[in-house]
């Protein structure tokens, strides 16, 4: 019996320690934070070439709809445009209630 709860002991400290591992949770790369612009715009000139823009794939697999003015940069307004939330088009419309 000591056996055992050693061992259940052992694997619960084994599964805490890499919880916090994305490499050893696959699942959880997908909450990882996204990159931020200034991150991503290694030059500091104010905008993201298809190159620094391939450090994060997600930018990189979109960057000719986030590039809106079609100049071969996102901007620091394209990239915000491209990567806030978006509201949750699933709900209804709700209309603010009236002031009283």
């Amino acid at each position: 019996m000591k056996t055992f709860i050693t061992l259940c002991a052992a694997a619960l400290i084994s599964s805490a320690a890499t919880a916090g591992d994305p490499s050893r949770n696959p699942g959880d790369a997908k909450d990882a934070p996204a990159a931020t612009f200034e991150s991503l715009d290694r030059n500091k000139d104010q905008q993201l070439s298809k190159a620094e823009a391939g450090k994060d794939k997600a930018l990189a697999a979109e960057f000719s709809l986030a590039d809106v003015n079609a100049d071969g940069f996102i901007s620091r307004s394209e990239y915000v445009a491209r990567t806030s939330p978006k509201p949750d088009s699933s709900q209804p419309y709700q209309p603010p209630a009236p002031d009283q």
